[in-house]
């Protein structure tokens, strides 16, 4: 109705907002991040015309000194391009085509090496205050897994992908960011709370549930069936 709303009814109850929540709902970003893509979109982050998103991820620092790590992932989180997600060797080799919460950033580290074109996935504390990443870098180990790094203490957060703000629909918990994007996709309209690690996902499930009393968190484990 030129309102500038949205509607989403896919896979559930109806879901309605304004720009800033469909960006939300869509990308898996906080209120902060929404307004600060749409302030770059608009060019009003400075003089000039809108900035170019860049094509390939920018260099980072290429040293992490022992103590930074929580700082380097703030960082690399700051620099990160949301728009190539898809591009990204992990996320061809996962058919992840949404970015799914992510962005895509040159990182250097001690297990992805120097310069490496990663997806970096957010880690969020309850308060949705960045407190980690996890980096999957475009290289594998001999065994043809692909190389993964973290900064900072992801053990105190989780990556929340989907609508969080409907205590009515279905809340999922699982290990991983590539696994969490897919439960999206396929189920539709719900919530998926990824622990980054199978054994943090009770606890995960545990926090939401408390914050959220009432709601049921099934944990999904990495196989085809689900257990509560």
């Amino acid at each position: 109705e030129g309102r500038g709303t949205f509607v989403c009814g896919q896979g559930g109850e109806t879901l309605t907002g304004d720009g800033f929540d469909l960006l939300r709902h869509v990308h898996g970003w906080s209120p902060h991040e929404a307004f600060q893509a749409v302030a770059e979109w608009l060019g009003l982050t400075g003089s000039g015309p809108a900035p170019q998103r860049p094509q390939r991820p920018p260099t980072p620092p290429q040293a992490v000194s022992p103590g930074r790590t929580a700082e380097y992932a703030s960082e690399l989180w700051a620099q990160a391009n949301r728009e190539t997600v898809p591009g990204h060797p992990y996320a061809l080799a996962k058919k992840i085509w949404w970015p799914a919460g992510a962005g895509r950033v040159r990182a250097s580290g001690k297990i992805i090496g120097r310069d490496a074109d990663c997806v970096v996935v957010p880690i969020r504390d309850p308060d949705g205050d960045l407190v980690a990443v996890e980096l999957l870098s475009e290289h594998r180990d001999p065994a043809g897994k692909f190389l993964r790094q973290s900064f900072g203490p992801k053990r105190n957060g989780w990556l929340t992908l989907g609508n969080d703000l409907d205590p009515a629909i279905p809340r999922y918990c699982c290990e991983g960011w590539a696994t969490g994007a897919k439960i999206l996709e396929f189920l539709g309209n719900c919530c998926v709370y990824v622990a980054f690690g199978a054994g943090r996902m009770q606890a995960v499930a545990t926090e939401v549930e408390r914050r959220w009393p009432g709601s049921t968190v099934m944990i999904c484990a990495e196989a085809p069936s689900c257990q509560k």
